[in-house]
């Protein structure tokens, strides 16, 4: 299947949609970059070869409420890292990722569609914050605004959750300048944000392995429940999928494949977001078999299109050599 970067697709919409926000006219068919092609070099202080100079963001489709998976061969973006995705309620897409693109390099960026996953334009993404944020995660409020959770370094040694509201997907406002987490020692990273039937819950991943969980009624003042254990393999949850008796969570893990073991994207059920139950099989496995991935599929984030159809926006290595156009 020949790859194709969905970022030239852009540039045939021709029916002009602006937005008019806060003062400021947003045109959403054009985009304020091109993603990149290809890996870039890897920096010096890298530890273990892979970072968002070298990751992709690929996508899939269900049309099973997210038990199976085709692979569609699309490519979102080059250079490109922890994805987290939403669809509004008047059906715009936002896919917010690390980029690595030189101009722009470790900051969040939105890839947004109008058309369902069809047509893609990218935006750059501003935060009222005095450094640029990373691994984001987003979630749609009741008012259709935007509330996404980051991480931030306020010390050498402190990794504090912040998280940052916008009522037109681009520009972010700090909800405070306290942060929801800041701990030297326990160095919690990566926070995913779910909402279920009985609040908001604040996952994020510690050295243990295991998920730090935090509870919260309004989405802005959390406490720190119980961590939630998953497998022994570090288990990470990342996407979430409501369904009619529950929720579907994907988890992923991010070791490469070693000794049999491939790294896979999985599922629980969960219906409060306290006690998982592990669902049988694999929804997303690395297998060697597809010429645009290679070393791992992660980082799985979904949303329900307005037909059931669910999209998967999930990251993998770019092979080398890298033969995409």
């Amino acid at each position: 299947m020949r790859l194709s970067i969905v970022a030239l697709i852009c540039l045939l919409c021709v029916i002009p949609i602006v937005a008019q926000d806060n003062g400021n006219d947003i045109d959403w068919t054009i985009s304020d970059f091109v993603p990149p092609i290809g890996a870039a070099e890897s920096p010096q202080n890298n530890n273990d070869g892979y970072g968002p100079w070298n990751r992709r963001i690929l996508i899939a489709i269900s049309e099973d409420d997210g038990w199976t998976w085709e692979r569609t061969g699309q490519n979102l973006s080059d250079q490109a890292d922890y994805p987290t995705a939403v669809i509004t309620p008047d059906g715009r897409i936002f896919v917010y990722f690390i980029t690595y693109h030189a101009e722009i390099r470790n900051q969040i960026v939105a890839a947004i569609s109008d058309d369902f996953g069809e047509t893609w334009v990218y935006k750059r993404v501003t935060f009222d914050f005095p450094q640029p944020p990373v691994d984001p995660s987003a979630i749609v409020l009741d008012d259709g605004s935007i509330r996404m959770f980051f991480n931030q370094s306020i010390e050498r040694r402190t990794v504090a959750i912040y998280s940052a509201t916008s009522e037109d997907g681009l520009n972010f406002i700090l909800d405070s300048q306290m942060p929801h987490l800041a701990d030297e020692d326990s160095h919690i990273l990566a926070p995913t944000i779910f909402r279920f039937d009985n609040g908001y819950h604040l996952y994020a991943i510690n050295p243990q392995g295991a998920n730090y969980h935090a509870l919260s009624e309004d989405g802005l003042s959390f406490t720190s429940q119980t961590d939630v254990v998953l497998e022994e393999r570090h288990f990470i949850a990342q996407g979430q999928l409501a369904l009619d008796n529950g929720f579907r969570v994907f988890t992923f893990t991010g070791a490469p494949a070693h000794d049999g073991f491939f790294p896979s994207i999985h599922s629980y059920i969960t219906t409060d977001g306290f006690t998982w139950e592990r669902e049988d099989g694999t929804r997303l496995v690395y297998d060697g078999q597809y010429a645009y991935e290679s070393v791992s599929v992660r980082n799985p984030a979904v949303i329900r299109l307005p037909d059931d159809r669910i999209l998967m926006f999930y990251i993998t290595v770019i092979p080398e050599p890298y033969s995409g156009s």
